[in-house]
C-alpha cells in the first residue's frame, strides 16, 4: 500500500460512518457508542477508504477490550494546523511496559487475543502516508486512547 487518492473528506461523516458499522456489535455487548466532535472542524483532504480501514481497525480493538456496559468515544477536535480523531475506550487498558511495542507488526497485547495482529502496525503506516502521527495513550485498568494526529 503505497499510494493514497485523496480527496475532500468529511470528518463528522467519517466518523458517523464508522459508528454505524459498528454500531449492532457494540448494541449486542451493550457498549455505547459516542461520536463527539467539536465543531467547526475543516474537511480533511484523505483518503477515506484508507482512514476507514484505521477506524475499524481501532474500533474492532476497543470493543474487543471494552467490557459489557462500556463506553467507547469517537472524538475528533481542530488542534491548530491538525486534526485529532481519536477513539477512546473504558476497557483493560495496555500494560505501561507494552504500550511502545503496540505499533510493531504482529505483536498483540491483551489478555483476549484476535485479529491478524498487523492491524496497529498497519493503521501506523496509514496515518504516516498521511503525513500525520499515531500515538496511543492508556492507564492500565482505564482504557486505552488511540489518536491519529492529521494534518490540515
Amino acid at each position: 500500500m503505497k499510494k493514497l487518492s485523496l480527496a475532500p473528506c468529511g470528518i463528522e461523516d467519517l466518523l458517523e460512518q464508522a459508528r454505524g458499522r459498528f454500531y449492532a456489535q457494540a448494541d449486542e455487548q451493550n457498549i455505547i457508542l459516542l461520536v463527539e466532535v467539536q465543531e467547526p472542524l475543516p474537511r480533511l483532504h484523505a483518503d477515506q477508504a484508507q482512514l476507514d480501514r484505521v477506524l475499524d481497525n481501532l474500533l474492532d480493538n476497543a470493543l474487543r477490550h471494552t467490557p459489557e456496559n462500556g463506553l467507547i468515544r469517537l472524538q475528533a477536535r481542530r488542534h491548530g494546523e491538525r486534526v485529532i480523531v481519536s477513539v477512546e475506550d473504558n476497557g483493560e487498558g495496555i500494560a505501561y511496559g507494552q504500550q511502545g511495542r503496540i505499533f510493531e507488526p504482529f505483536v498483540q497485547v491483551g489478555r483476549k487475543k484476535g485479529g491478524a495482529g498487523l492491524g496497529l502496525a498497519l493503521c501506523k503506516e496509514i496515518v504516516q502516508l498521511h503525513g500525520g502521527r499515531m500515538g496511543v495513550y492508556s492507564r492500565p485498568g482505564q482504557g486505552t486512547q488511540f489518536y491519529m494526529a492529521l494534518p490540515l
